[in-house]
């Protein structure tokens, strides 16, 4: 009798050993072959979606190390943007990189949204002819640049942690032509068909935690992890400049007041502002040292 072979579902890669998926493997290898091939001359843009604490950017991160090792081209920290302004400095002036726009929805504060959605756009047709592999963390597809999804995402991620708390999470993706037809049923029916519409062969177990240092796969050996929280905490602290409107200050004062009480619990706090974890601990650590709300000038007059 001749044994049957086992088949390999996931696979140990990078120096870090990550354990991924074989089928979603086999896909960023080819998305990879898109923007390196020489057949053609075409960027990658692909999407992550989850909701706050899903872990968008440690999937991010995962991804681009997998890129990184696989292209041969540089990546750490300074690769992942805020700001569209300097990701589109970036962008220009460089060929070949990967890119990281990790929670674009900070953008979405500014006073000046005109300016920022035809800066997307030409940011998306200037990546085209510079072969980048771009990896947007988004939290809501419906809410995103139609432009960016219909048009020039090469497929989507989504992570989601099942029904029961504490469930493990989980990921499905949605490849370019189906990502077509959830964004159809949207403006349709208004009905969200990511999962219908997932590929039955890439998903699985979004086990990702690398930033996590319990974890024997963590990237934090070569991560600057202080330089990624810096320009996070400076993107969020920029949206409260003097020029904001007075609705856009309200709104940072409420999230910062929301996140320093002691009367909710932190998953509480998380899914009340929007803010990850990471940058409510942050937040109280600052507020530990000086006036948290007069550092970000929104108001001079408040107590601590």
């Amino acid at each position: 009798m001749v044994a049957q072979k086992k088949t390999i579902t996931r696979m140990e890669v990078t120096r870090f050993g990550f354990s991924v998926q074989k089928s979603y493997l086999d896909l960023i290898y080819k998305l990879c072959d898109r923007c390196t091939n020489k057949r053609s001359k075409l960027d990658t843009v692909m999407l992550i979606e989850g909701a706050e604490g899903m872990g968008k950017t440690s999937a991010a991160i995962m991804i681009g190390y997998i890129v990184s090792e696989k292209t041969g081209r540089k990546f750490g920290a300074e690769n992942v943007f805020f700001d569209i302004d300097k990701m589109m400095k970036f962008a220009q002036e460089n060929e070949g990189e990967i890119i990281i726009w990790d929670e674009p929805a900070l953008s979405a504060l500014s006073t000046d949204k005109s300016r920022i959605a035809k800066d997307f756009e030409r940011f998306m047709i200037m990546g085209r002819k510079r072969r980048h592999f771009i990896i947007m963390n988004i939290t809501h597809f419906e809410r995103f640049n139609t432009y960016a999804i219909r048009q020039r995402a090469i497929g989507m991620t989504v992570i989601y942690e099942r029904r029961r708390k504490g469930a493990e999470k989980r990921f499905i993706h949605v490849k370019e032509k189906a990502l077509k037809r959830v964004c159809d049923d949207w403006e349709r029916y208004k009905k969200r068909t990511q999962f219908k519409h997932g590929s039955k062969f890439v998903r699985g177990s979004a086990n990702w935690d690398v930033l996590n240092p319990d974890k024997h796969y963590n990237v934090l050996s070569e991560w600057d992890d202080d330089l990624y929280n810096k320009m996070k905490d400076e993107a969020i602290m920029s949206i409260g400049n003097n020029k904001a409107k007075g609705y856009e200050k309200q709104l940072i004062k409420l999230k910062y007041k929301i996140s320093m009480t002691n009367l909710l619990t932190i998953d509480e706090k998380v899914k009340l502002t929007g803010n990850e974890r990471s940058t409510i601990y942050r937040w109280k650590e600052l507020i530990d040292t000086y006036d948290f709300l007069r550092y970000i000038k929104l108001d001079e007059s408040v107590e601590k």
